[in-house]
């Protein structure tokens, strides 16, 4: 086999990832039977060859205060069309605005360094690959390729409420698909998928062009969870899905 070749074997089943499916924000997490778990030999896999890797353009001081400035009163804006049951305060969704604006550019212009600075910013650890000298830039440029391939679709972020005060609230599955992502513990070690919780949660749709790990190209959207869950009552992202893509779709997304 070619040196220039990775294979990847994928367990279609047994990844990280969450499905969102029904009113449930993530499917994917919800605990199976035994009678329903298979045996590592029965789970599928799919062998994919050459997985991408987006090239890292780098950019000024100036084009990365642009875009963060842009992406803030966009996802600012959505954050206040949201129905005014569940809209936040201005003061609240400016910073979560801000809290989205950093993280995403970041994805797209900044370097793993910046990403475990801005996690240890908001009180908690960084994800130990970023930490590890001889996966980090390779783990880096794969999962923020969604921020990097192409043009974001700043102008039509739209927002909407996940959790309330830890009280769900049902989604409209009718106008965007959900796809696979990452989810983490909130600070006080509960899951806010099916754990009882007070944490509120709005997630940010940003479109963009998602690159599969096999290189293809698919119109889609990145969701952000964002939760008060930073200290002193902060917003921190704690979640990150494609979202808009055909099932079986495989990307690597950035950890939150």
């Amino acid at each position: 086999m070619s040196k220039r070749h990775i294979l990847l074997a994928l367990g279609l089943v047994a990844v990280a990832a969450a499905v969102f499916l029904g009113a449930r924000a993530v499917a994917g997490f919800v605990k199976k039977p035994d009678r329903l778990r298979q045996n590592p030999t029965q789970i599928p896999t799919r062998l994919i060859e050459n997985p991408y890797t987006p090239e890292i353009v780098p950019t000024d001081d100036a084009e990365r205060r642009e875009l963060r400035e842009a992406l803030e009163s966009s996802a600012y804006r959505a954050l206040l069309e949201i129905n005014p049951t569940h809209r936040p305060t201005p003061a609240a969704a400016r910073a979560i605005a801000g809290a989205f604006a950093e993280f995403v550019t970041i994805c797209r212009t900044g370097t793993p360094e910046d990403h475990v600075a801005m996690v240890q910013s908001r009180g908690r650890e960084p994800d130990k690959r970023f930490l590890d000298p001889e996966r980090r830039d390779r783990f880096w440029k794969n999962n923020t390729g969604w921020a990097r391939e192409a043009p974001l679709g700043i102008d039509q972020i739209w927002a909407r409420p996940r959790y309330i005060r830890g009280t769900e609230i049902p989604v409209n599955l009718t106008r965007i698909s959900g796809g696979g992502g990452s989810i983490r513990h909130l600070s006080d070690g509960r899951f806010p998928i099916d754990q009882p919780h007070d944490r509120t949660i709005y997630e940010l749709i940003l479109p963009a062009t998602l690159p599969g790990v096999d290189g293809t190209l698919q119109d889609g959207a990145v969701g952000i969870m964002i939760a008060n869950d930073a200290p002193i009552g902060g917003w921190d992202t704690i979640g990150v899905f494609c979202l808009g893509v055909p099932q079986g779709f495989i990307i690597f997304m950035t950890p939150p």
